[in-house]
């Protein structure tokens, strides 16, 4: 089967919210356009003191532009909670008629306010 190339990248929303951004291109460097929720798996790893990863649950999947896309999912982690300062770490996998193909998108969260809910990536 042909690979894809996948570029992601996390932009964290309020607390726990976040959202997968990425694009997908055949080996030709076509954008792979009309994917849906079923072609793709993301995963988070879990936080604090333990590693395992944690099926993302989309909220919303659109096409944003001929093959660029964002999932909105929420990176809480059923075991375990997130910690207010941490690396997140998100695997996606991308699987279609134009081919298979996986990333990684990493980054690091700063929560500040007294609520948990303000945060920024950096």
């Amino acid at each position: 089967m042909p690979k894809l190339e996948i570029d992601a990248t996390i932009q964290i929303g309020f607390g726990t919210e976040v959202w997968l951004l990425f694009g997908v291109e055949d080996e030709n460097g076509k954008p792979v356009t009309d994917l849906k929720a079923e072609n793709l798996e993301a995963h988070a790893l879990a936080s604090l003191n333990h590693v395992g990863w944690h099926e993302m649950k989309p909220w919303i999947f659109d096409e944003e532009g001929p093959g660029f896309y964002s999932l909105q999912s929420n990176l809480v982690n059923p075991d375990q909670p997130w910690s207010a300062s941490s690396d997140w770490v998100v695997a996606l996998q991308v699987s279609a008629d134009a081919g298979q193909g996986q990333a990684l998108a990493t980054c690091h969260c700063d929560c500040s306010g007294s609520d948990g809910k303000e945060s920024r990536r950096r």
